[in-house]
């Protein structure tokens, strides 16, 4: 049957600026959260949510094939990635947004927000005996179904002989004693991991943590930031970069085998988005093969939370804003580093008008629509000078022995297709035909539009945008 579908979705200054409401607010709004958060999220945006099949968000299922017939493979479906995540001893309270005027108030406790993430391992910041970390370290624990990893930061500029010094040493032995066996905690080569922040303001005070440690006679494996690490030398097992780094894409890997990236927070308007982080960080640990650690979850202190937030734009109070002011993000930050860990879908190019695609920089609307004799279009009215926007809100399954067949293409736009396995193909040209020839179906994590102003046009187009086997 013939079929046509339209859609045209926001612009950046709608998707940024205002924040308004995306696909996976469904969970949000639908099991997550009060009910006023949908009501006062952006309507626009609820007829593209309704659409979603939310299936492999809640419980990982993956969804019909596609045009191409072929059932996905486990092992392409199911990303082997290990994602970490880091969970913040941080409080709401101790965050910009508790304090602004209106308040941005969180929509999800932490623990939520993990079980959206669904990591293999968390890195949980734990402050010692008696505290909120020490109760959430022990609840994770009894839990069982991800590893953890107990992570401490010791005060800088310890003495010898100090009281502090004392009482880090107290915490060692107390987080062994009460913990150690847990079967949760991960251990390589059955010696147990910790984590430590051995940066060098810290150093004596992490030197204090690993000789109580070693006094107790359990053989202990180290993980923590680049910083300082060659101190332990082999016993480190981890290592991870600076999650701050304005861009992986140039990144030293040298001694990293956690790639870790995390939101700039809403100070550093000149950063590299977080979307554009998260991709590159993916790539990097995809390339190194390395876990990909994301920060972090209730990072309130220095606005790099992932948790998700609601309210309205405000600069007040300006001794906080500095006059600039704060947009809520809702759950945006979630979406990216969700989407890390995603299951792979085998859908056809036409299911992509029902996905929301994401700004991953430049201004613009961008319309897509499908017709089954002709394939998938896209419209594109810039407002900026160049753009790239991603189009598949998860990962898709390509078929073997197939190529992307594209019939037309505007001088300035083209597609962008970025493997799991690292290969990229860039198409610019129209009536191509590049060949996606493989062994067996692969795994494309990112289609990308991608758009450089050439000739000053107020509307461009593709069309005829479709997956075709070698055999047709």
């Amino acid at each position: 049957m013939h079929k046509t579908r339209l859609k045209t979705f926001v612009s950046l200054d709608d998707a940024m600026e205002n924040e308004g409401m995306s696909f996976h607010q469904l969970i949000v709004c639908g099991s997550l959260i009060l009910s006023l958060a949908c009501a006062e999220a952006d309507p626009r945006a609820h007829q593209a949510i309704i659409q979603m099949d939310m299936r492999r968000l809640v419980d990982g299922s993956v969804v019909t094939s596609g045009d191409a017939g072929v059932e996905p493979q486990p092992t392409l479906s199911r990303t082997t990635r290990d994602i970490w995540v880091v969970y913040s001893a941080d409080r709401y309270t101790d965050g910009v947004r508790a304090q602004l005027d209106p308040t941005h108030r969180a929509l999800m406790t932490s623990e939520q927000v993990i079980e959206a993430l669904n990591p293999q391992v968390i890195v949980l910041e734990w402050t010692g005996p008696s505290s909120v970390s020490d109760q959430r370290l022990t609840r994770y624990l009894r839990m069982g179904d991800m590893k953890v990893i107990p992570f401490f930061t010791p005060p800088e500029n310890v003495s010898d002989e100090s009281e502090t010094r004392r009482m880090i040493e107290d915490k060692a032995r107390y987080l062994l004693a009460h913990h150690g066996d847990a079967k949760a905690l991960l251990r390589q080569n059955e010696r147990l991991v910790l984590g430590l922040d051995w940066s060098h303001a810290r150093q004596a005070g992490a030197e204090a943590f690993v000789d109580a440690i070693s006094q107790t006679g359990q053989s202990v494996l180290w993980a923590g930031p680049m910083s300082g690490s060659a101190a332990f030398g082999p016993d480190v097992l981890y290592r991870w970069n600076d999650c701050t780094v304005d861009s992986l894409r140039s990144m030293e890997v040298d001694g990293v085998n956690v790639v870790c990236v995390s939101h700039p927070g809403w100070k550093e308007s000149g950063a590299t988005p977080f979307s554009m982080r998260s991709l590159e960080a993916r790539r990097v640990a995809d390339r190194i093969q390395s876990p990909l650690m994301v920060y972090g979850v209730s990072a309130w202190s220095d606005d790099r939370q992932l948790d998700a937030v609601d309210g309205v734009a405000t600069d007040q109070p300006s001794a906080i804003t500095g006059g600039v002011s704060v947009h809520p993000y809702h759950t945006r930050r979630l979406e990216w580093a969700q989407r890390l860990g995603l299951m792979a879908r085998a859908y056809s190019l036409a299911e992509l008008v029902d996905d929301v695609p994401q700004p991953l920089y430049g201004r613009g609307d961008l319309s897509m629509s499908f017709e089954d004799a002709v394939g998938l279009s896209i419209v594109w009215r810039p407002s900026d000078a160049a753009a790239e926007w991603l189009l598949n809100v998860s990962p898709m399954i390509v078929p073997a022995d197939s190529h992307v067949v594209i019939e037309h293409i505007d001088p300035g736009v083209g597609l962008t297709l970025v493997f799991a396995d690292g290969e990229r193909v860039d198409v610019a040209q129209s009536g191509v035909s590049e060949s996606l020839s493989s062994e067996g179906p692969r795994r494309l994590e990112d289609l990308i539009f991608v758009y450089q102003a050439v000739d000053g046009r107020t509307e461009l187009s593709l069309s005829g945008v479709r997956f075709v086997s070698m055999e047709e």
